[in-house]
């Protein structure tokens, strides 16, 4: 028997900026902290849950951001389990007015773990005696690593990004072989300004389209939508799926519908959303998937910001 999953993911993947890509690291003149929490289908036994913890910020002399970011998760009856801590850098390098490109680079050390006193092995079923499976390790260590690439022109962004590039082993087994397949990570959107003329700067309002298209092994999905930020209020709504692309067996491509509600403030956002599962899977009553988001940012000093530093809509 064998079984295929995917890298954990984020409804809210513009509020997640360093686990989407490293590139995005300092893209602030301030520290800067991100905090993102999902339960995914609590109405199903085990349920799996995913955390992310990160913290950068923007060195001026070197032209260059740097952070770290946590990452976490557990999933199923095993708990199997993974802690990851890794640094990241990016370095900017400006092509000409409002025109930014911003490679990036992740080196991730993660722990993998299960509960084995969670697993039921057949030789207990059969005789009741305690398992004589011993070739199953209870963790393991490996290292991960992650680049991406990021271009910004006044109101608009893509980025590419490449994880699990050396492809590490995630076995348990003893002498075991899983490379984890590399997801590559292409994203992008646009900020189009919406309030009237002579209108404060307080009272700024816009529109922010936004996408992502990930894709690992075998299986690809896309997260398009947006949210409109009347300021402080942020709703928004988004649709992940392929919906032009069905499986063997005839099934569409198709997740979720997300709905978003939040509150943005220049030192800090706030974001929840819910997850409406379109899936097949919808018939076991998940109950969706919730997920919450903070960004909070931050300055020792003030000072007045440098114009030849750019930070565009890419900016969550």
């Amino acid at each position: 028997m064998s079984v295929l999953a995917q890298d954990f993911q984020y409804s809210q993947f513009y509020a997640a900026p360093l686990y989407i890509n490293p590139a995005f690291t300092g893209l602030t003149e301030q520290h800067r902290i991100v905090a993102n929490v999902r339960d995914q289908w609590p109405g199903l036994p085990n349920e799996y849950l995913s955390t992310s913890f990160s913290y950068d910020r923007w060195l001026d002399g070197i032209n260059s951001g740097v952070g770290v970011i946590t990452n976490g998760e557990l999933s199923g009856n095993g708990r199997l389990w993974r802690a990851e801590i890794a640094p990241t850098y990016a370095y900017q390098a400006i092509i000409k007015e409002k025109f930014v490109f911003r490679p990036g680079l992740k080196v991730g050390f993660n722990t993998l773990g299960i509960n084995k006193n969670r697993l039921i092995f057949n030789d207990e079923l059969e005789t009741g005696a305690v398992t004589t499976e011993t070739k199953l390790r209870s963790s393991k260590v490996y290292l991960d690593v992650s680049t991406g690439f990021l271009a910004m022109y006044d109101n608009y962004w893509a980025g590419l990004s490449i994880n699990h590039l050396n492809r590490p082993n995630q076995s348990l087994l003893e002498n075991g072989n899983a490379p984890l397949p590399r997801k590559w990570s292409f994203h992008g959107g646009a900020k189009i300004p919406i309030q009237s003329p002579g209108e404060a700067k307080a009272a700024e309002k816009d529109i922010t389209f936004a996408f992502e298209y990930k894709a690992q092994d075998k299986f690809d999905q896309l997260d398009i939508g947006g949210y409109f930020n009347t300021n402080p209020v942020v709703w928004g709504i988004w649709y992940r799926g392929l919906p032009l692309k069905s499986n063997k067996q005839g099934s569409i491509n198709a997740d979720a519908i997300t709905v978003l509600f939040g509150i943005k403030r220049p030192e800090y956002s706030l974001g929840f959303s819910y997850d409406v599962t379109i899936s097949r899977i919808s018939v076991t009553n998940t109950v969706g998937s919730f997920e919450l988001s903070y960004i909070r940012e931050w300055t020792h000093k003030k000072k007045k910001r440098r114009k030849q530093f750019i930070i565009p809509c890419a900016k969550f």
